[in-house]
């Protein structure tokens, strides 16, 4: 069989994962409340059975940890320019 097809039946899948995860947190939780670090997304992939929903769960918590790691990029080289003297280029 293809292998493109099997790539998107597993993007299928981790989209309705990620769809019942979503609609999971909006019954349960207030909308100050859905916004959740990375420890707690990963101790509830960690607690959870299913294949859909863990897909979408690792999915969120790799975008979440690659966002997290570019914005303490960014912090550390405007702090390096603060902190660096005039004489450096």
């Amino acid at each position: 069989m293809n292998t493109s097809f099997f790539g998107e039946l597993l993007q299928a899948i981790s989209e309705r994962g990620r769809l019942l995860i979503d609609r999971a947190r909006e019954r349960r939780d207030s909308p100050a409340a859905t916004t959740e670090n990375l420890a707690d997304l990963c101790e509830e992939l960690l607690s959870n059975r299913g294949e859909a929903s863990g897909a979408a769960l690792a999915r969120e918590i790799l975008a979440r940890y690659i966002d997290d790691l570019a914005t303490a990029d960014a912090a550390a080289r405007s702090l390096r320019m603060l902190t660096a003297s005039p004489e450096q280029p």
